[in-house]
């Protein structure tokens, strides 16, 4: 159990029962009279500490109540920020930072921490920026009791996977189109060569037809 002395208790009060005993009987003699003296010495230190181990007792209660709470708040911070390194893997920009409270015992422990992450584009890959702010998002609703923080975090990390989803469906949908038109052109170039193959033969085939009909003549 931890103890901790406070300073914060006055002096011992006597009540009138410790403080008659310390009264000499009639009729005895000096050596009496100083035996008294230190009976009533000696029942009032035993009082006083009575009352000192009493506040003890009821203040290492609080203390280890306090205690206990700090090292579970602890425990949480770090496995929260934990939760966001780990979901965040390369995006995690150093490790965690953490603000500390001195326990009774006098050891710091974190009551407050935070985890700094890359939420920007990947400039000119919107298929990149798609699964980087996924990560993120991942990463910000981790922990099983995401903060506001966090929670805004994954709301940016949401519209920035919208606008690369369009981003990336109109580059798809401009790649189609250019293949499309690449396929026409080729379409287009193959017909005009069957045409002029085809001219060619026709030409050849009249020659050939003129030639015979002189021959004959």
């Amino acid at each position: 159990m931890i103890e901790v002395a406070l300073a914060s208790h006055g002096q011992i009060r006597q009540s009138a029962d410790i403080s008659s005993l310390g009264a000499p009987k009639q009729g005895q003699g000096e050596q009496a009279v100083e035996q008294q003296q230190k009976e009533s010495t000696n029942v009032q230190a035993d009082f006083g500490k009575r009352l000192l181990e009493q506040d003890r007792v009821t203040l290492s209660d609080e203390s280890s109540a306090q205690l206990q709470q700090l090292q579970q708040r602890d425990q949480e911070v770090k496995s929260h920020e934990q939760a966001h390194i780990t979901a965040g893997g390369s995006h995690v920009v150093g490790g965690a930072s953490f603000s500390y409270q001195k326990g009774p015992d006098g050891q710091q422990y974190a009551v407050g921490g935070e985890v700094q992450i890359s939420t920007g584009a990947v400039p000119g890959d919107p298929a990149a920026t798609l699964e980087k702010a996924s990560t993120v998002m991942r990463s910000a609703l981790a922990p099983s009791n995401p903060s506001a923080q966090d929670m805004a975090v994954a709301a940016s990390a949401a519209q920035t996977i919208a606008t690369a989803r369009l981003e990336l469906a109109q580059q798809q949908s401009a790649t189609t189109e250019q293949v499309g038109e690449g396929r026409l052109r080729s379409q287009q170039s193959a017909l005009a060569t069957e045409y002029a193959l085809h001219g060619q033969g026709l030409a050849a085939e009249r020659n050939r037809t003129e030639t015979a009909i002189n021959q004959f003549v």
